[in-house]
């Protein structure tokens, strides 16, 4: 059943209906004498119904961390993230004693995710949990940076959806009926043009955002672990020019420290072994 997109000014409207509204005006959009036209200009009803379809779409695409809090997006994505995770033999496995790791590993899922809209982070996770994922180990959780990956996947339509609707919503100026079957034919190509390149242009602009916050996210991170460090009085251990996190030091360390038992445990079992 179709979402409804609700205004006070008009009727409840489905989503389809403003998507078929969407197409049809997009149709009829082309760039001309230095500005863009339309076929035939939205009417005041059909404008509050763009305009309620831009604001859904604007509130779609906010991120958990600006999403208002009563609705909580940090703990449903946080909540996604456990169901996707539960399904791995790897994560199964860990023990009791590991329960304090696994909800680390989440949160630190859900750090990563910050800055991407919930349902994107929602559907990443079905694509992992329905086996939609290439090349992903069937044993083992993907990344966090493979998941960010996945969920901007998701949000690119939207995001073309919302470029094309501001668009159409500022045009001002619609054109007079075409003259000529030949005239049609050029315009109906021009349109088809300018509508490969508007797609084009949104494209090149998402991937330089990407792109660029991606650049920050990887210096934020960085410069989180180095004022961790600092924090605690400890020197950073550098690995391939990137610090290496006070979570994952502490992880080395026990790992080290358990090793060290075992092998303890193993040298007293021979010495037992050889005394009897």
């Amino acid at each position: 059943m179709s979402a409804l997109v609700k205004t006070e000014n008009a009727a409840p409207t489905t989503v389809d209906e403003t998507a078929a509204l969407v197409n049809e005006l997009a149709g009829g959009l082309k760039y001309e004498a230095g500005q863009n036209t339309l076929a035939r200009l939205p009417s005041p009803d059909e404008t509050v119904k763009l305009q309620a379809r831009q604001i859904a779409l604007h509130n779609s695409l906010r991120s958990i961390t600006y999403s208002p809090s009563d609705k909580k997006p940090s703990q449903l994505a946080g909540a996604a993230i456990a169901e996707m995770l539960h399904g791995f033999e790897a994560w199964k496995a860990k023990s009791r004693s590991q329960d304090q790791d696994k909800q680390d590993s989440i949160g630190w899922y859900v750090h990563e995710l910050r800055d991407l809209p919930l349902f994107t982070i929602e559907a990443a996770c079905m694509d992992v949990r329905q086996n939609r994922v290439p090349d992903l180990k069937p044993d083992f959780p993907p990344s966090s940076a493979r998941m960010v990956s996945l969920a901007r996947a998701h949000a690119e339509a939207k995001r073309k959806e919302h470029g094309l609707v501001k668009v159409l919503l500022s045009v001002t100026t619609a054109r007079g009926p075409e003259l000529s079957m030949e005239r049609s034919t050029k315009v109906s190509e021009g349109l088809r043009s300018l509508a490969d390149g508007f797609m084009a242009t949104i494209e090149r602009a998402e991937k330089e955002r990407a792109d660029e916050l991606a650049v920050k996210t990887i210096e934020r991170n960085e410069k989180e672990i180095i004022h961790e460090h600092q924090v605690l009085g400890v020197s950073p251990i550098i690995v391939q020019g990137k610090p290496v996190s006070i979570a994952l030091r502490r992880n080395i360390a026990e790992y080290k420290e358990n090793e060290a038992r075992e092998k303890g445990a193993r040298r007293e079992d021979d010495n037992r072994d050889q005394g009897s």
